[in-house]
Formats: C-alpha cells, structure tokens, sequence
C-alpha cells in the first residue's frame, strides 16, 4: 500500500491539479497523508493507517525529508503512475517540447526514466534540454533553515551548492539561461516545485513551462 504526501507547494502553485492527483490515487487506494514535515512520523506509528505502507512523493525536497526522518526510500509519484498497465493518460498528439531535468532529480534515475516512460506515452515528441544545474529559485536562494533541522543530512550537501542571488540579480541570471536556442519550442517541461515556475516567469515570449503533472491530469 502507498501513502502519498502532496506538498505543500505544489499544492499552492497548481491547487486544482494537485486535487485531480489526489481524487484518483484514493480511487485506486493510495492513502493521501498531509504535509510531510507534521505526517511523516504516521509511517513508522503502528497506530497509523500510513505504517508500513511505501511514500509517494511528488516533490524533491518532500522526498528527501520523508527519506531521511522515517527511514524509507519515498518512490516518485512519476514512478508509481508510470507502473499503472490500465490507465490511458491524455494525449499531447505529437507536440514538440524540450524537457528539462531539475537538479534535485539530476540523481534519481528511477524518477527520470518514468517521467520520459510517461512523456512518451502521452505522445509529447520531447527533445532534451542541454545538460545544466537547473531548478529554477532553489539554487539560488539559502537552504532553507526548516529543511535542514529536519533533515541536516540530506540537505548539507546543497549548502555549498546554492548561489543565493538578490531577486534581481536571479532575475538576470534566469534571462540569460532561458534563449530561444536553448528552449525552442513553445511548452517547456520539467518537474519541480522551482523549475517550473523560473520557466514560466522567465522563457521568453511566447514560450512557457510546464510541469509533468499538469500534462497527466489537465483540466477536462
């Protein structure tokens, strides 16, 4: 059994896709659990509907926090949905778009197989972006103090990492990254929390991003 915890923010940035997610994983069973910085403890509380069963995530910083405070490897919610053999998921008909992979994902190759698996079936005729540390405001901007008191461990190694920019400053860095020769189509495709919002505020006219999940669950 699986317990899926929907993040916060992915909640806030896409609240009727993140509700569409939620109303099919109950129907195929899958425990919908809350925020994964007060519910995480529900998967090792034997009193808990959550125990034992495996966490879905649906965000990088979710699954690093879930791994490191219950001791369970999270799976992708790409990977759980890719895994599903009697689900038709919409088709894009051939659309061209760049797909772009954010950093935190840049080593979890079970996560990046499954989101080009379900590229393909959704018909979207993807090219990949070249290879950069992209993830939108993430790099830029200090670890935040909350995720490093919950998971010191897996979150240090970003603390040399990140480049914390003034918005400004950020905002010229995010212009100069996304160029038409870089991004040429007209949807761009990623799959987190900061990459796809910097793709939306900053490709250029004309140009837009957009997650993966928007993509499996669209509006009807």
């Amino acid at each position: 059994m699986y317990s899926y915890f929907p993040s916060c923010n992915f909640t806030r940035i896409y609240p009727q896709t993140s509700l569409r997610i939620k109303t099919f994983l109950r129907s195929r069973g899958v425990l919908v659990l809350g925020c994964c910085r007060v519910t995480h403890g529900q998967l090792s509380d034997p009193a808990s509907p959550a125990f034992d069963t495996t966490p879905l995530t649906i965000c990088q910083s979710c699954n690093l926090i879930v791994s490191e405070r219950s001791g369970r490897d999270p799976v992708s919610l790409f990977e759980y949905l890719d895994s599903l053999t009697d689900v038709t998921w919409p088709s894009y008909h051939g659309e061209k778009m760049v797909l772009i992979d954010p950093y935190r994902s840049l080593q979890n190759e079970n996560e990046r197989k499954a989101v080009r698996s379900l590229l393909k079936k959704m018909e979207v005729d993807y090219t990949e972006a070249a290879p950069a540390d992209f993830d939108g405001r993430f790099l830029y901007r200090p670890v935040a103090a909350g995720n490093l008191k919950l998971a010191p461990k897996a979150f240090s190694p970003y603390l040399d990492k990140v480049d914390p920019l003034s918005d400004d400053r950020y905002a010229a860095a995010m212009k100069a990254f996304m160029t038409e020769e870089r991004f040429p189509t007209k949807r761009v495709v990623s799959y987190s929390n900061t990459a796809v919002p910097a793709l939306k505020d900053y490709l250029p006219q004309g140009h837009t991003g957009v997650h993966v999940a928007e993509l499996l669950f669209p509006e009807d």
